[in-house]
């Protein structure tokens, strides 16, 4: 019974050993106990002893603590009695058979020099961590137990978080390295983000870790059928980041990068300065060519107006030049008729005339038909005068209400600038305008300069019909007189027949004049008339300019909207890379200082191991947690008959302390 008891010591100290080796395990300082050696009694301070803390723990299906255990370990320098301290509920010395005593939580015993090994199990079930598993069968949570030998999509979960009811310092600076060990006999389709997948035999280990001061969530799926696992590990060890993890060269060439970063962005904001510049002044030359285009639309608008209003005074021009050939026209058809009727009276006065020198033989019925044929002649030549009066006036209105002014040689050419990007089909309608609007001018000017004759003419008219009428009411007279009497009238007869003579000349000369220029009007009133077209056609040319001076104008507002946004764009840029620039010039400094932070953070210089089992303990050197959870299996069927028991090798019982 001795003997078995001391094989197991054995094996649980080749175990913690094993262990130690399996963790990487680094002396840091010296131990904890108290050494009672001879020294002591010459008055020479004996050498301390370290400590080593192998913490074991067992946990269910879904991580709950079951029990926890410590293998502490001691490297004596010399024999004596060792002091250590811990709630314990029981304690196994694993080195030797000499007795362990436990008093007020005081654990001593005698060794001798070497390595010393005892076991206590712990009262407390508190880790560092708290630990939670879960399960899911296609998608739906399971239990450990009914997942034992199901088939289908299979689902781990664990997750770690903090434990405020132990010293944080193990939460903070260890890490942890989660294995889970899958059968691929009866699981395929591994998939586990974020581990490290490895294969074992016929297994796949899957192992995650999670480092100091973080949660873990850690999750695998797979496909299986009937579903078994070994149980879960989990090792706890102080996070270090060695030297040989840090490459200082790499460190060196980040900070030579972060400078030259630096740089090229000193560089770029440089630029970036003068590119908001020029963008700057391309903005302000599109707000000109802004503000210059709408000076020019706002001329072509004003010239459409003009061009509207001449175009509008040509059609009425045209129409009441029309109205001037029709009474050109009836004027010289009655020019016939006219002169007919006055060359009758010139031959009567003639008659008359020639008469004066034989009164007593004149013949009186002649006489007193002729009155008449006066009367009917002043009725035609009223008639007349009424017609050219009503002519006149009507074309005098027309001139009044829509007055032709001459262009100026800046007008024109300001139309002919205009004219320079209109289609050549407005180019020629312009040049065929220009020659109307020549000999619009032309008649224009001819009328002014006879209208004073032709008011001179109305007049004339009138006072002929008067002195006609005149002859009439005197020839009338002579009805009632005596031939005798007739005498005295000869010298008004001749007088009468040679002005009669010279009127009637005039007025055949006046109605030859009216003919010509009904005929030579054809070609004014037909030059008017081109004159209404062209500058009807040039007002609609002059409009498609207009609102091809719109459309520029929309477009130079559209670029310079363009250039407003490129200008803001490029100063946010520019205001951008100076405030990077800014800060990147301290990059590569606060990098280099971080680097440090981190290196001193994750090689852990300034960390000193503590005791799990109690704060009295000194000198622990290592603290190194070993957890792990049950199996899942199918539950056995036991068999009538008692097996006889294997016998059990080294490594079987070095496992079953596990």
């Amino acid at each position: 019974m001795r003997k078995q008891r001391r094989n197991r010591q054995r094996m649980r100290i080749a175990a913690s050993l094993i262990m130690a080796a399996v963790l990487g395990s680094t002396v840091w300082g010296a131990g904890s106990a108290d050494v009672m050696a001879k020294e002591k009694e010459k008055n020479v301070q004996a050498p301390q002893v370290s400590k080593e803390e192998v913490v074991y723990s067992s946990l269910d299906n879904q991580g709950k603590v079951k029990e926890i255990y410590v293998v502490n370990a001691f490297n004596l320098p010399r024999s004596g009695e060792i002091s250590d301290y811990g709630e314990y509920s029981l304690l196994e010395n694993l080195t030797d058979t000499a007795a362990l005593t436990y008093e007020g939580g005081r654990v001593s015993a005698q060794a001798e020099k070497g390595r010393f090994y005892y076991q206590g199990n712990m009262v407390s079930k508190e880790l560092p961590w708290n630990i939670q598993i879960d399960y899911t069968l296609d998608g739906k949570p399971i239990g450990a137990k009914q997942l034992a030998g199901a088939s289908g999509k299979v689902g781990l979960t664990v997750l770690t978080t903090k434990n405020p009811k132990v010293d944080p310092i193990f939460y903070e600076k260890y890490m942890l390295q989660v294995t889970i060990t899958l059968d691929t006999s009866i699981c395929e389709n591994i998939v586990a983000k974020d581990a490290t997948l490895a294969n074992a035999g016929s297994d796949k280990q899957v192992t995650f870790t999670v480092m100091p001061e973080k949660e873990g969530r850690l999750e695998v799926k797979t496909d299986a059928s009937d579903f078994t696992m070994k149980g879960i590990s989990i090792a706890a060890v102080p996070f270090s980041a060695g030297t040989d993890m840090l490459d200082v060269k790499q460190i060196d060439q980040l900070t030579d990068g972060l400078n030259q970063l630096s740089s090229g962005i000193s560089q770029l904001n440089g630029g970036a300065q003068q590119l908001k510049g020029g963008a700057q002044v391309l903005q302000n030359g599109t707000d000109e060519l802004k503000n210059g285009v709408s000076e020019f639309k706002n001329g072509i608008v004003q010239l459409k107006v003009g061009a509207d209003g001449i175009s509008s005074g040509a059609s009425l021009l045209s129409s009441g030049s029309g109205e001037f050939q029709s009474g050109l026209n009836q004027a010289a058809a009655a020019a016939d008729e006219v002169l007919n009727g006055s060359g009758k009276i010139d031959q009567v006065l003639q008659l008359l005339k020639a008469g004066t020198e034989d009164l007593g033989s004149l013949d009186l019925g002649q006489l007193i038909a002729l009155p008449k044929g006066l009367n009917d002649l002043a009725d035609g030549l009223e008639g007349i005068q009424g017609g050219f009066a009503q002519i006149f006036q009507t074309l005098d209105d027309t001139m009044s209400t829509n007055p032709v002014t001459d262009l100026t040689e800046e007008e024109l050419g300001q139309i002919q600038q205009a004219m320079g990007t209109a289609s050549p089909e407005a180019q020629a309608a312009f040049g065929k305008l220009m020659g109307n609007y020549q000999s619009a001018m032309t008649f224009l000017r001819t009328y002014q300069a006879v209208s004073g004759n032709l008011d001179e003419l109305v007049n004339g008219l009138g006072t002929m019909v008067e002195n006609i009428r005149e002859i009439s009411t005197r020839l009338e007279m002579l009805q009632n007189m005596d031939p005798d009497s007739l005498k005295g009238l000869a010298d008004g007869i001749r007088s009468l027949a040679d002005e009669y003579e010279s009127f009637h000349q005039g007025l055949k000369d006046y109605m030859e004049g009216i003919q010509q220029m009904s005929d030579k009007y054809t070609e004014i009133d037909d030059g008017i008339r081109g004159l209404a077209e062209g500058t009807a056609g040039i007002s609609n040319g002059i409009g498609k300019s207009a609102d091809g001076a719109a459309s520029l104008l929309d477009g130079a507002g559209s670029l310079d909207g363009g250039a407003a946004q490129l200008s803001n764009g490029v100063s946010q840029l520019a205001d951008g890379l100076g405030t990077l620039n800014k800060e990147t010039q301290k990059m590569p400094d606060e990098m280099k200082k971080r680097i440090d932070e981190m290196m001193d953070k994750y090689t852990n210089q300034d960390f000193v191991p503590i005791s799990f089992t109690s704060s009295k303990n000194q000198n622990v050197v290592s603290v190194q947690f070993v957890l792990s959870t049950d199996e899942i299996k199918k539950e056995e069927v036991k068999s009538e008959k008692t097996e006889e028991k294997t016998k059990e090798g080294v490594w079987e019982k070095l496992m079953d302390l596990f």
